[in-house]
């Protein structure tokens, strides 16, 4: 039986079917539900696991090479968005820049931020009409597909099918730029002479919830909220 360690949020249903998932495959599955928020320190429990494999789905934190060393035969992360695009701001700079598709890439983990050897990218297609809250939600359904895909494979294949996923990758490399959200807060940020055209895109790719472009005028802000 295989020891597999994974993580995820815990409000988030891919996760909660991905856990269940591992389950019903037979793999001996420890949880780990992460806080909402960047930095912190592992659960002793979590830091002290030792295993087979990490699957990590959602997470801001980022991990020490010792802990995922812990996995015997790899850390794997889905990340989502297309190589393109590591770190954060991936499907907003992919609607800004007007891509034809995003994705998932799923890739092996080390002390930096989506830059392990990339073992396969599940495409998604990015359509006109979508905004932020819609490609979200397509790209968090690939995250879960791509991990059933995985999964399926190494039940069926062995330990070695990854690796060999990996060996004939030969895509999209990553981009050399790993994004950060403030530059996502940047590009939201606006001024009274902004074109149009830019303007719609801004609002394309930064527009979701509470969140929208602002602008400051006479030290007031004032924040665009839209439909989706």
């Amino acid at each position: 039986m295989l020891k597999v360690l994974l993580i995820g949020f815990a409000d988030c249903e891919y996760c909660n079917e991905a856990s269940r998932f591992l389950q019903e495959k037979k793999y001996d599955v420890t949880t780990y539900w992460a806080p909402k928020t960047r930095g912190g320190k592992l659960p002793e429990e979590i830091s002290a696991w030792t295993g087979d494999f990490i699957f990590n789905l959602k997470c801001y934190q980022i991990f020490k090479k010792s802990f995922l060393d812990s996995a015997v035969h790899g850390a794997i992360n889905f990340h989502p968005s297309s190589p393109k695009y590591p770190g954060s701001g991936g499907t907003n700079w992919a609607l800004y820049n007007d891509d034809d598709y995003t994705g998932v890439t799923v890739h092996y983990m080390n002390e930096h931020v989506d830059n392990g050897k990339i073992i396969n990218f599940y495409e998604v297609k990015i359509e006109k009409t979508d905004g932020v809250r819609s490609l979200l939600k397509k790209v968090h359904k690939r995250q879960l597909d791509a991990f059933k895909d995985i999964i399926g494979k190494i039940s069926s294949g062995g330990l070695d099918v990854v690796r060999k996923m990996q060996s004939e990758y030969s895509e999209i490399p990553w981009a050399n730029r790993t994004g950060k959200i403030k530059e996502i807060n940047e590009l939201g940020t606006i001024d009274c002479n902004i074109e149009k055209e830019r303007l719609d895109k801004v609002i394309r790719a930064t527009s979701f919830g509470n969140f929208g472009p602002k602008i400051n005028i006479h030290g007031h802000t004032f924040k665009f909220i839209g439909e989706d």
